[in-house]
């Protein structure tokens, strides 16, 4: 795995983290809000709907100081109050203004007087001998505790007791922890799962980079035949374009000093060809000269005439190279000046 492609795949794992991390820690929240709303609107409801049952099977004399009494007359009252505890497992109980209280025990009516409430529930049910319904719910050592109270009213209109709910919320608890670990194993599996796409996908964003790595490495050894073959429209796209227009170059630069070398190569062989004639011609006749061969004045004279024509013609040719040599410097310059064609 190249460098890279390491920090891609560390870049997209953070970002990846970061939002799984901050998208679980609101998620719990809220389904723990959600569900301890949830319970607290069902207890709420929970006890208004049994205060009006209850109304409704209440005999019409009863008062406030015989609501416990009246109650325990009540046909199908351990049945009511059995079904409630069937279907939940909330604690039910029956209160009246005197603070006498009942309620079901192992199947049997119990009936109890001063049962030490905490506050919050003491402020639920005096709410409800007040004729208003309330539902609260507190944090405690164990957990969290549900309380909700709806008044009890006769057939004249009048409080005569309350319908007390109780909720240990111990089970929310448990539902939100089970909750957690559902949303910890999802989200390891998700990192695990996009943990993977980051690395397929950096690979396949970097491809591109190592291959005009590789490219660049064989243009720099000599191959200049190569080409990229990457067609995106993006800023890698642009880069192995230019890649491959500087292949081409240096390619047509490449066949350049080609031609260059067998033109030069072509120059000095022309060039020491010219060169040898005048020699060979001033090398004759001098030693001719020299050994005496050629003795008349005349020939003499024409011999000297030659040697200079052709030591002319060599200064010509030297000339021709200092000027060819000038013109290939970087310091000559053309100097342009009005010609009068006339």
């Amino acid at each position: 795995m190249s460098k890279l492609t390491s920090k891609l795949v560390v870049m997209f794992s953070a970002v990846i983290l970061s939002y799984a991390v901050i998208l679980v820690y609101n998620f719990s929240h809220f389904t723990a809000d959600v569900l301890n709303t949830h319970h607290v609107d069902i207890i709420f409801r929970g006890a208004e709907n049994a205060a009006e049952t209850f109304e409704r099977m209440l005999p019409e004399d009863t008062r406030p100081d015989n609501f416990i009494q009246a109650v325990r007359d009540t046909r199908n009252v351990e049945y009511s109050l059995a079904m409630l505890s069937d279907i939940s497992d909330y604690s039910y109980s029956l209160c009246d203004q005197n603070g006498e209280y009942l309620y079901l025990n192992e199947e049997q009516l119990v009936q109890k007087n001063d049962i030490a409430l905490i506050p919050e529930a003491e402020t639920v049910r005096d709410s409800a001998l007040a004729g208003e319904s309330s539902c609260v719910e507190f944090p405690t050592k164990e957990g969290h505790i549900i309380a909700g109270a709806a008044p009890i009213h006769n057939s004249q209109g009048e409080t005569v007791g309350v319908f007390l709910i109780l909720h240990q919320a111990g089970d929310s608890a448990a539902m939100q922890s089970k909750i957690n670990r559902f949303l910890f194993g999802l989200t390891l599996a998700v990192l695990l799962l996009l943990l993977l796409v980051s690395v397929f996908m950096s690979f396949r964003f970097t491809a591109p980079i190592r291959k005009i790595t590789q490219i660049a490495n064989e243009l720099a050894h000599g191959n200049l035949s190569i080409q990229t073959n990457i067609h995106q429209k993006d800023e890698i796209g642009q880069l192995a374009y230019s890649m491959d227009q500087l292949a081409i170059e240096l390619r047509k630069s490449k066949e350049i000093q080609k031609n260059e070398a067998k033109m030069h190569d072509n120059f000095l062989a022309d060039i020491s060809h010219e060169l040898k004639t005048p020699v060979t011609v001033i090398r004759g006749s001098l030693e001719s000269l020299a050994d005496g061969v050629i003795k008349d004045p005349e020939d003499v004279a024409a011999y000297y005439q030659q040697m200079l024509a052709e030591s002319q013609y060599l200064q010509k040719l030297i000339q021709d190279l200092l000027m060819i040599s000038t013109l290939k410097t970087k310091e000559f310059k053309i100097k342009q000046e009005p010609v009068h064609l006339s």
